[in-house]
């Protein structure tokens, strides 16, 4: 077991150490070549992960000794020993476990491979390293034929088949061929086949694959374009998204780059929306087409790491059946959108509560109310939506694109609001529900409706009760309540919205006595009964 001091378990609930700590990890794990901008993980990792090549290095281990191997791929220069004790404790290592038996006691046991597989998996460029392999496949002077082995003679019936069933191969038998046949290092091959996963296996020894899509990887030349094309995109995506290469990231980054180039103006473009990109551009690139030549220029501004035939490729995928040799901007944004480098659920609770804990600092109990209004009703712009996050208090800590991540989520202010206030304690809804219950009794006769007149519920909001123990300014409550409240057509307030206030307040109060002290008295509950 990966035994851990009271300091250290403690930096394990902070989101916003974790979140600046993953930062770290990635600044050091993924390189950006300065000739070709191609991305790929650091020599110290790779000369570390060349040593496992065969399946009789997968021995599992006890965690603490992985520690030992970690700090080869992060030298002491870069992390401390209690930064590798955080970044192992991070990484899904028992997913992969197998139980075993040590000094007596139950260990997790856990083999270097799986520790490689995890930070490969950690690293925000996944496509880029599948395009990495598949070029490393082309360069070989000869490559191996399916009818040679039984993996590749399975996974061309699979791409015969054409059903869409999942190819069920024996664990060991793909990976051996991956690392003998290919050269893979065993976390390349593991890495692949989960890339290429279609669910779970039928048994915990094999694997259940696309098989189209890995014979295409394996077999194919020239690489099918559905195959070839979402790859490409997801590079251009990954590239743009890079934490590396500095602000601006993500969309805003690809937006600038766009506004760089004065593309060509082309009213005859019809296109289906996918994502209402001109929430972002403001409407200013809708009919804006790019020239192969401005589409290379775009792809040399952002350092997207393609090659220029690939960069020629994805041109002409992304243009589609056009008679002219012009790529809608509102097609690329659509697709930039769609291919948007993925995130992880476990990173992105550790963003999502980082967030709030900033906003939280900054703004007090009302920072989740007062980002709501802050926030007009509607979409919300990816530029609105950072700059009003950046005010309310989230410094740079947190990247733009984790924030685009936040808007995927949250692309108006109630989903926003809703999300970042988290889970509601069930004691504290029953409170809420108590409390409006009793706002709908008026002189002793509670309204059928589910609701309650807005001027009632002002009215009896008294925060000048609690102010000075439980809350710093009852004038700065009654006026964020007041326009919370008041912007309503029907002068009338749902549970639901009454709910959503006081949701968004308990988020940013941790103590329950503290809470419950808030409502009873700033509405006299404990006199109404």
């Amino acid at each position: 077991m990966l035994l851990l001091d009271t300091t250290t378990e403690s930096l394990l609930r902070d989101p916003q150490y974790l979140l600046r700590l993953y930062h770290k990890v990635i600044q050091y794990l993924v390189k950006c070549d300065p000739s070709s901008f191609a991305r790929s993980l650091s020599p110290s990792f790779n000369q570390i992960d060349a040593r496992y090549r065969v399946r009789s290095r997968e021995q599992a281990i006890e965690i603490w000794s992985l520690k030992g191997i970690l700090r080869q791929i992060l030298p002491v220069s870069i992390m401390s020993d209690r930064e590798l004790s955080i970044i192992l404790a991070m990484l899904p290592l028992e997913e992969y476990v197998g139980n075993g038996t040590g000094n007596g006691g139950d260990d997790i046991l856990v083999s270097p491979v799986v520790l490689l597989l995890c930070l490969r998996k950690m690293c925000p460029v996944q496509a880029s390293l599948v395009l990495e392999m598949l070029r490393r496949i082309d360069s070989k002077p000869k490559r191996p034929h399916p009818y040679e082995s039984a993996c590749g003679k399975a996974l061309l019936l699979s791409a015969r088949d054409g059903r869409g069933d999942a190819c069920v191969l024996e664990r060991a038998a793909i990976l051996d061929y991956l690392t003998e046949s290919y050269d893979m290092t065993l976390s390349e091959a593991v890495f692949l086949t989960d890339y290429c996963s279609m669910g779970f296996p039928p048994s915990s020894s094999t694997v259940a694959i696309d098989g189209p899509y890995l014979y295409a990887f394996l077999y194919q030349r020239p690489l099918p374009s559905d195959v070839k094309y979402p790859l490409l995109m997801s590079v251009f995506a990954e590239a743009v998204c890079d934490p590396n290469r500095g602000a601006p990231l993500g969309t805003p980054a690809l937006i600038e780059g766009l506004h760089r180039l004065s593309p060509k103006t082309n009213h005859g473009i019809n296109h289906e929306e996918v994502f209402d990109v001109n929430i972002d551009t403001g409407g200013e690139l809708e009919h804006y087409s790019l020239t192969r030549k401005s589409f290379e220029d775009l792809c040399r501004y952002l350092r997207v790491g393609l090659l220029l035939e690939e960069v020629h490729q994805l041109f002409y995928y992304l243009r589609g059946e056009s008679s002219e040799e012009l790529l809608s901007v509102h097609t690329l944004l659509c697709e930039f959108k769609r291919h948007f480098v993925p995130v992880s659920e476990s990173l992105f609770q550790i963003v999502e509560e980082a967030v709030r804990r900033y906003l939280v600092k900054s703004g007090g109990m009302l920072a989740l109310p007062r980002l709501h209004l802050a926030l007009h009703d509607g979409p919300l712009s990816v530029a609105r939506f950072i700059d009003v996050l950046r005010v309310a208090g989230v410094p740079d800590a947190v990247s733009d694109v984790e924030l685009e991540w936040l808007r995927f989520k949250g692309w108006d202010r109630e989903r926003l609001v809703s999300l970042l206030s988290g889970r509601f304690p069930a004691n504290r809804e029953a409170l809420v529900r108590q409390l409006f219950d009793q706002l709908k009794n008026v002189k002793g006769l509670t309204m059928k409706q589910d609701q309650v007149e807005v001027e009632r519920v002002l009215a009896l909001f008294h925060p000048e009760k609690v102010e000075g123990t439980l809350i710093d300014s009852s004038d700065d409550w009654r006026f964020v309540m007041t326009q919370c409240f008041d912007g309503n057509v029907s002068k009338t307030l749902t549970y639901d919205q009454f709910f959503y206030f006081w949701r968004a307040v308990s988020a940013a109060c941790s103590d329950d006595s503290v809470f419950t002290m808030i409502l009873w008295r700033s509405f006299n509950m404990h006199t109404s009964r």
